[in-house]
């Protein structure tokens, strides 16, 4: 069991050469290199949460290419002149404490942002994670001496977002959150193939040392291999968090190979029996045998019982009775899959089932990659009055401060008492519940003389619904049995055939009441 619990957790992991947190290529559209300030100067300013503008780089370059002359070799002679080191040195001495000199040969700082600023935040949008980063330092390392081949990776990271504002027309950068972190995937990497425990840079740890001798200290513990370290920085996308979830599964293993749905995921069936019936008897407790009986019991069995036990249900939005079914399977604890297609009733259903174990007092962790199918259930909730139940991990509008005060006004709030209107609603609720009931016994109770009932009755209506509808008051119908109907339905046949010549209304008709029948 622990072997496949090992592969699965070996699956998130990417630690080869296409994760760009292991070897970092200067991809055209999503990658720029930051050239002043200093990486320690620009990290202190960044994390003390300033907002610094781009220097208007590309203004300089129209100016400087205009400057060129046609001679046969322009195009080395621009290769060298806008060489990023030689921009660095002319501008850097422009630039005020609150801008940055960010730059790109052969592409506009102005496209370079936007492009950069748009795949950021489709990620955001999409699923609620921050991929853009400001990073200061590469490792430049290679897997051993005999090959070529060199790897950068970066190694202090800080989260930032990227604004534009369409009046200046001016890009701007600023901290997503207020924490650095040291490249976990490279940690990890070093440590579980090379033995190699690199430091991670904490400013609360080392106050007095600045970036800059991080990377000093960094190069001491790589010298050893022959590798180096570059005091470089660089704006582009990453992403680790399936990183972070290795390590929560891996820190955790013991506790969650205990759990009833993990040892059904990998195959345990001996427990399965014993584990259900302890989860059932928590439930329901003297409704449980009801509720097992639901589950085996006919289609029309199955709604006797429902009317017994529906309104211990807590529904908060409207449900139907397949939607109420699955309620009951999961209050039970049963595990299953709610398969439907869009449209038909699955965040109303999730809203339920957060709402009846909010009741039960137990903790719910509602999950979705995509954070549009998380706000939908969220606006359920927030709509029927328990959004305060709610904390938002997987939102763009989301950091951790933001969650931090969250929990603190939360849990500073006084206890709401039940809505003086909630008694009068069950009773309400109760009532028209008697009244649908009351309707579906009478429809489908039969009526002794015509044995057949109302549904049935209307089944045979609406099979001839192309038949013009004409009243026609049939007197002391209670009275009447099957061969009453019968006998009339055969009138009313051999009416249809002879109404072609005596007319729809034969009391019209000349001959009407003419019973002289012995004629010469």
């Amino acid at each position: 069991m622990e072997k496949v619990f090992n592969k699965w957790c070996e699956q998130l992991l990417d630690t080869g050469k296409g994760n760009r947190l292991i070897n970092f290529k200067d991809v055209k559209l999503r990658t720029i290199d930051v050239l002043s300030p200093d990486s320690t100067e620009l990290l202190k300013r960044v994390s003390g949460g300033d907002k610094l503008t781009f220097y208007d780089v590309d203004s300089y370059v129209k100016v400087l290419r205009e400057q060129l002359t046609s001679e046969d070799d322009i195009t080395e002679f621009e290769r060298e002149k806008l060489n990023k080191y030689k921009i660095q040195n002319t501008l850097s001495k422009f630039l005020t404490r609150k801008q940055l000199l960010a730059y790109k040969q052969s592409i506009t700082l102005h496209s370079l942002l936007r492009n950069i600023k748009k795949t950021a935040q489709d990620y955001i949008i999409e699923k609620g994670i921050n991929i853009l980063y400001l990073t200061f330092g590469l490792l430049c390392w290679r897997e051993n001496e005999d090959v070529d081949e060199w790897f950068n990776s970066p190694l202090v990271l800080i989260p930032v977002t990227i604004d534009y504002n369409p009046q200046d027309k001016i890009y701007s950068i600023k901290e997503y959150e207020d924490e650095i972190v040291t490249n976990p995937t490279l940690l990890y990497k070093l440590k579980s193939e090379y033995n190699l425990d690199l430091p991670e840079f904490r400013q609360a740890e080392f106050e007095n040392e600045t970036l800059a001798e991080y990377l000093v200290r960094v190069q001491g513990y790589v010298e050893t291999n022959n590798w180096f370290v570059k005091d470089e920085m660089k704006i582009g996308t990453f992403s680790f968090m399936k990183l972070d979830m290795y390590k929560d599964l891996k820190e955790n293993q013991n506790k969650i190979l205990k759990k009833p749905i993990i040892q059904k995921l990998l195959n345990k069936p001996e427990v399965k029996e014993k584990q259900e019936e302890e989860i059932n008897d928590e439930v329901f407790g003297e409704d449980n045998a009801k509720l097992e009986d639901l589950i085996e019991k006919e289609d029309d069995e199955q709604d006797k019982i429902f009317k017994n036990l529906e309104l211990k249900l807590h529904n908060v939005v409207d449900a139907d009775s397949s939607q109420m079914n699955a309620i009951f399977q999961a209050k039970s604890g049963e595990s299953f899959v709610l398969q439907g297609p869009p449209g038909s009733g699955k965040s109303q259903t999730i809203t339920n089932l957060i709402a009846e174990f909010l009741n039960d007092g137990k903790k719910i962790l509602f999950v979705s990659e995509k954070l549009a199918a998380l706000n939908v259930v969220y606006n359920n909730l927030r709509k029927v009055g328990l959004s305060d139940f709610c904390l938002e991990l997987h939102s763009n509008k989301t950091n951790k401060k933001e969650v931090i005060n969250e929990l603190y006004k939360i849990l500073g709030q006084n206890k709401k008492s039940v809505n003086s209107s909630a008694k009068f609603e069950v009773e309400e609720l109760e009532r028209y519940k008697e009244q649908l009931d009351k309707y579906t016994e009478i429809l489908h109770t039969e009526i002794p003389n015509l044995q057949k009932t109302p549904f049935e009755i209307f089944g045979i209506i609406s099979e001839n619904k192309e038949i013009p509808i004409f009243e026609y008051v049939l007197p002391l119908l209670d009275t009447r049995d099957i061969q009453y109907l019968n006998e009339a339905l055969d009138l009313l046949k051999l009416f249809i055939k002879y109404s072609e010549f005596v007319g729809y209304d034969y009391r019209v008709n000349n001959w009407a009441g003419f019973n002289h029948f012995d004629l010469t």
